[in-house]
């Protein structure tokens, strides 16, 4: 007789089979039923395990082929759907980075290396790819800290970890390091041909070179200036480099006199890597024709990366004048400083703030705050085009405004008196505000020749403007004296350079350079040719070529 199993108390299923009694025919059937149960779950549980393999690299060989195809976004959709079913799947989060990566959405694939790195710290693919993505993007710090573990990884990891590393030294500017990089790379094994291009190329970046520059410019004052530099320069080390100037000078003025003059020096540049720091110090002399026969000038800079590829530095500067004609009679020396912050992105944004001081022999000072910043307006490896705006303020301390003609044969109120005035001996603007528009422009029209330009032109000028007036006394004696007055002018200076770049072979450089401006006080024009050797070919075969 069967109980009722509402009444039977709650136990397992095994153990409540063994509480009821069964006639013989109902037990071997349940035997029967069990057995073939068991090989039911013994065949299917294959097949069922083998299926939830498969779903995750079907999902990732759909999101590739989306991918490939050009569909970028299906494929991102396609691998957020499958991260919410299998949150844990390393080789999606990879692949679902790099996608988002191309899909130029940098913080979300930012976000899935991270989330990739946290569940799977061992994955090296992940680690390597998203340290490339860092240091493309501008996040050097923890590029480093993300390549770090790989120091500890087999010997071809380490070479794709120094590989990324030797990358970014040398877009950081860090040649020593960068050198040291990537010939460890390519000596653990690593092929990339970019990673050997640049460490040919820093061979020839430090490879010795020699140039020779004739020049020409003509100005209104009248001025014609001639001249003819050399320099060489060499690298004892690829962080610092030595570099000799020599040049010559010759100024024929209006009054059919000739003035010369020379400038040699010698400047030693060094990047120390661990201070992030740019370090300048030169020094020389330069004799003239005219005034003291010789001065000392040299020029002292540091200057520190920051991140966000921005630039402080500091610059103090003593040189000689010669921008006027009266200069070119009377020795003028300046000592400048300057201190600036500077922008280069790589995304092709770059801009400069700056103040500046020049003090002159006299005691007088001059003062210039600047600003400028470019915007990319096209940004490609062909041509970069960018445009942008600048703005300035000037001013002396005195003006140095004098009469071009001091010794006449009138005297002052007579009206052939000449009263046109001319700076003497160096120009000083009086509140000389600017607001320009400013653009360049680079293409590299072959692998041999490039061209770039700039120029700016200021819709608004304005300054107080001297002039000189004969004043009459109407006390007695009557006397006619010559003052000097101001009065606000609105003008339109403007500047224009353009330079072509060759290369006939891989040691030699000819650069054409051309330039127009008009400043406050005179317009000009001129042109120079240099012709560059470097010792590249030999550079290049020591590191063991392209």
């Amino acid at each position: 007789m069967y109980c009722c199993p509402c009444r039977l108390p709650h136990l397992p299923a095994a153990q409540l089979l063994k509480t009821i009694s069964f006639p013989p025919h109902v037990r071997r059937a349940r035997t029967v039923v069990l057995y073939v149960a068991w090989l039911v779950a013994l065949i299917g549980l294959p097949v069922t395990i083998k299926a939830q393999q498969h779903t995750a690299p079907d999902a990732r060989a759909q999101a590739v082929i989306r991918r490939d195809s050009g569909d970028l976004r299906g494929a991102a959709a396609l691998l957020r759907a499958h991260l919410e079913a299998h949150p844990d799947d390393g080789d999606a989060l990879r692949l679902l980075a790099e996608t988002l990566y191309q899909l130029k959405d940098f913080s979300g694939a930012r976000r899935a290396s991270e989330r990739g790195l946290i569940m799977h710290p061992e994955d090296t693919e992940l680690r390597l790819q998203y340290a490339q993505m860092l240091i493309e993007t501008g996040f050097a710090t923890r590029a480093r800290e993300v390549l770090g573990p790989a120091g500890s990884e087999s010997q071809a990891t380490r070479g794709r970890a120094n590989a990324i590393l030797g990358t970014l030294a040398y877009w950081e500017g860090d040649l020593a390091g960068a050198n040291t990089l990537t010939a460890s790379a390519i000596g653990a094994g690593d092929r990339d041909p970019a990673i050997k291009r640049i460490h040919a190329d820093i061979a020839v970046l430090t490879a010795p070179w020699i140039s020779v520059t004739p020049g020409y410019q003509h100005d209104d004052q009248p001025v014609d200036r001639t001249s003819l530099a050399a320099r060489a320069g060499w690298f004892p080390l690829a962080s610092t480099s030595v570099t000799v100037h020599a040049e010559g000078l010759r100024f024929q003025l209006s009054d059919t006199a000739s003035r010369t003059a020379s400038v040699a020096d010698i400047t030693l540049s060094h990047y120390a890597a661990a201070a992030r720091t740019d370090l300048t110090l030169s020094a020389g002399a330069t004799a003239r024709s005219f005034g003291s026969s010789s001065d000392a000038i040299g020029t002292a800079s540091v200057a520190v990366r920051l991140p966000a590829h921005v630039k402080l530095g500091a610059r103090v500067d003593r040189s000689p004048y010669f921008e006027t004609e009266a200069s070119l009679s009377e020795a003028v020396m300046t000592n400048t400083g300057i201190a600036y912050a500077h922008l280069d992105h790589p995304a092709g944004w770059i801009g400069e703030a700056a103040f500046q001081i020049r003090k002159y022999p006299d005691s007088n000072t001059l003062t210039n705050s600047y600003v400028w910043l470019l915007a990319p307006l096209l940004h490609s490896p062909m041509i970069t085009l960018r445009g942008g705006y600048s703005g300035s303020l000037q001013n002396s301390s005195e003006s140095r405004f004098t009469l071009a003609n001091s010794s006449q044969a009138y005297l002052p109120g007579d009206a052939r008196f000449d009263l046109t005035g001319r700076y003497r001996p160096y120009y000083t603007p009086i509140d000389l505000q600017t607001h320009s528009a400013i653009g360049s422009l680079e293409a590299h029209l072959n692998s041999t020749v490039s061209f770039s330009a700039n120029g700016s032109y200021s819709f608004r000028a304005t300054e107080s403007h001297p002039a000189l007036v004969a004043v009459t006394t109407l006390s007695s004696p009557a006397a006619t004296t010559i003052q000097q007055i101001s009065y606000a002018r609105t003008f339109n200076p403007w500047t224009a350079h353009a330079s072509l770049q060759m290369r006939p072979s891989a040691d030699v450089s000819i650069i054409a350079d051309g330039n127009l401006f008009r400043t406050g006080f005179y317009s000009a024009s001129g042109a120079s040719l240099s012709f560059v050797y470097r010792f590249a070919s030999r550079a290049i075969t020591k590191a063991g070529g392209y």
